[in-house]
């Protein structure tokens, strides 16, 4: 049997096995990069896809896109003032207020060109893509965000922008765009001229703005239940401590504190900070209530899956990237196989067990619960607090109380490392009193953790459903899109 003679067709169909993109000479950018990372087959595909439909690019509907202020430093943060938006606020499409930093008026005044205001874009200009609607009255930016006012007469709809390039052809789109070698950023020259953005209708893009707007909606739902249970564990704890009103009392400004010799052999800490006076109120505080350890309540489990990764597997590895303001979110990046669970001797998250983030700057000290969807397990940074058949603490307490200001204060009194690489020993998070609270008001809050879930995963489905909608819209068509939508 002779071979079959080489033609376009046969290499198409090599071509189509292997992650490999041929570029003619005349499709080079206009900077002539040769490096082969920028044209990934994904990359280069929705391009020539995007050039032969309707387009627009960030240039043509924006009335600005310019990095945040450059000149403001850490020690300007104010405790109140306007919203100062930094990266680590770009979660699920929306301006995540956890941790928020703000700027005071005058130093807003001073920067009006990155003010923004409800309806307004951001995009992540370093470490990864993200894009997050603006959900607040007003707000300013950091130099690592790129702040965009779209034009009143746009031919895109902010939402559908947002949405967009949330879907993985909008993510790669950005992620093409990131130059750098230690650290990445997002070109912004490129971004604004470079990046084809799908023209579809009007309706279709106020149809996926509908969804967005559901979507923060069910968050500040969320975010109510979520304050309603931070608001009964102090009034639960309140209720029992023969210290009355503690929980609406300041924290001492005085940080002086005189200790012996015998106090500091017996912590072993010679740092100042572990002898703030303010722990010290804290614990005086707890001693006067009812209460437990976490070990006394809870089995701890730790995993380590580094050395079974698998691109290809179906049980996701969370990590503290992953863990979000009391939540878990299920986009992971890496898996492992089924077959490797047994031999490993790791374990799979069950049902409302509590993970907390034991290193890292920026994460450790956060936690969350799982709600049971899915096989996951974790990585060597966070813990898995589980029940044990003695519990006297629900694990939704548990949540709420490592994420109240009580817990976090001594969480970061534990801390020891330095220079980004920081952690709390499992023996010290086993020193942190846990209040036993009376069982009426540990359901009460587990009520309000199930509602905030509840909201959560509500907000999240519309999320989906819009990335879906125009990833549909792309892969078949809009009007195949629509139909779906009609019949969904």
């Amino acid at each position: 049997m002779s071979p079959e003679p080489f033609s376009e067709t046969k290499f198409e169909r090599i071509q189509s096995g292997l992650e490999c993109t041929v570029v003619m000479l005349s499709e080079l950018e206009d900077s002539f990069r040769l490096d082969p990372e920028f044209y990934k087959k994904k990359y280069v595909l929705f391009e020539r896809w995007a050039m032969k439909h309707p387009h627009t690019f960030i240039k043509n509907e924006a009335a600005f896109a310019r990095k945040g202020i450059f000149d403001i430093n850490a020690h300007e943060y104010t405790s109140e003032g306007v919203p100062f938006v930094r990266i680590s606020n770009l979660k699920n499409m929306f301006i995540d207020g956890f941790n928020m930093a703000y700027i005071s008026d005058n130093a807003d005044k001073l920067n009006p060109k990155t003010h923004l205001s409800m309806g307004d874009v951001v995009l992540s200009k370093t470490g990864e893509p993200a894009a997050s609607i603006v959900n607040l009255p007003e707000c300013n930016t950091s130099q690592d965000i790129i702040a965009i006012k779209l034009k009143k007469k746009a031919s895109i709809i902010a939402e559908y922008l947002v949405a967009f390039f949330n879907t993985e052809e909008g993510k790669s789109a950005l992620e093409r765009r990131f130059t750098g070698n230690v650290q990445m950023h997002l070109n912004l020259t490129e971004c604004k001229e470079k990046i084809p953005i799908p023209l579809f209708s009007i309706e279709f893009q106020n149809y996926i703005k509908g969804l967005i707007n559901k979507a923060n909606k069910a968050f500040v739902k969320a975010d109510e239940e979520l304050t309603l249970a931070m608001n009964k564990l102090d009034l639960a704890i309140d209720s029992v401590s023969s210290i009355p009103n503690v929980t609406q009392q300041m924290l001492p400004a005085n940080n002086v504190s005189i200790k012996n010799f015998s106090d500091v052999c017996e912590s072993k800490r010679l740092d100042a900070e572990y002898y703030q006076n303010k722990y010290y109120v804290i614990e005086s505080y707890l001693s006067s209530l009812p209460t437990t350890t976490i070990n006394n309540e809870f089995k701890l489990i730790k995993n380590n899956p580094s050395k079974y990764y698998a691109y290809s597997g179906t049980i996701g590895v969370v990590k503290t990237k992953q863990l979000t303001h009391f939540g878990i979110d299920d986009s992971v990046e890496d898996f492992i196989k089924v077959k490797d669970l047994s031999v490993s001797g790791l374990s799979l998250l069950k049902k409302k067990d509590v993970v907390f983030a034991s290193m890292g700057v920026g994460s450790l000290g956060k936690v969350g619960m799982f709600t049971g969807d899915g096989e996951y397990t974790t990585d060597s940074t966070l813990k898995i607090y589980r029940a044990k058949d003695t519990c006297r603490v629900l694990p939704e307490v548990l949540l709420v109380y490592l994420g109240s200001r009580w817990a976090q204060e001594l969480i970061y009194r534990y801390v020891v490392g330095s220079t980004g690489i920081i952690n709390i020993y499992d023996t010290d998070i086993n020193k942190i009193p846990v209040p036993l609270l009376n069982h009426d008001d540990q359901i009460d809050i587990a009520n309000h953790i199930t509602n905030f879930y509840s909201y959560k995963n509500l907000a999240n489905k519309f999320l989906k459903l819009a990335t879906y909608y125009i990833d549909f819209a792309i892969s078949k068509s809009e009007e195949e899109a629509n139909f779906a939508i009609k019949n969904q």
